[in-house]
């Protein structure tokens, strides 16, 4: 059964923290974690509260500047059938000789999962302070790996 975190506030910009948290239980998370196969994710996926506390936790990255150079997307629901509708039409442009049968194998695609986080890497490219591209980038990444720690500390099946 998944569980509804009890986050403290963020800190404040600035604030004093302590340098170091140790803590096994996070070491322990980190060795199990693994990728969930996609046939085991099945209803009821997380709700707003449980998606918020996952994003809230997954923006806790390296992000020199505080750019924020990403943007989430929440798909559930009838939206996941209009993402599969988009994938058709994309493997349509790229391969128009695909069969009836592959274009339905990408409109189900995206029903293989209650609820789908597409974290879109979107880099400041006017940045005044010129923050490398590939170090946004990294940071996109990071907010990725977070977001599954978070979810399977939730208890929240992810890939």
């Amino acid at each position: 059964m998944p569980i509804r975190p009890d986050l403290p506030p963020e800190p404040e910009f600035g604030a004093a923290l302590e340098p170091v948290h140790p803590s096994p239980e996070t070491l322990q998370l980190l060795a199990l974690r693994r990728s969930t196969p996609v046939a085991m994710l099945t209803e009821p996926g997380p709700g707003a509260a449980d998606l918020d506390a996952m994003l809230r936790l997954a923006m806790r990255v390296p992000d020199h500047r505080k750019l924020e150079p990403w943007r989430v997307l929440i798909i559930e629901g009838e939206a996941r059938n209009k993402l599969g509708d988009i994938f058709a039409a994309a493997r349509k442009l790229r391969d128009p000789d695909v069969s009836d049968e592959k274009l339905a194998a990408e409109m189900l695609l995206p029903l293989r999962a209650p609820v789908i986080l597409a974290v879109i890497s979107s880099p400041n490219h006017h940045d005044p302070k010129k923050t490398p591209i590939w170090e946004q980038q990294l940071s996109s990444g990071a907010l990725c790996q977070n977001l599954l720690v978070a979810a399977n500390a939730m208890g929240w099946a992810a890939v």
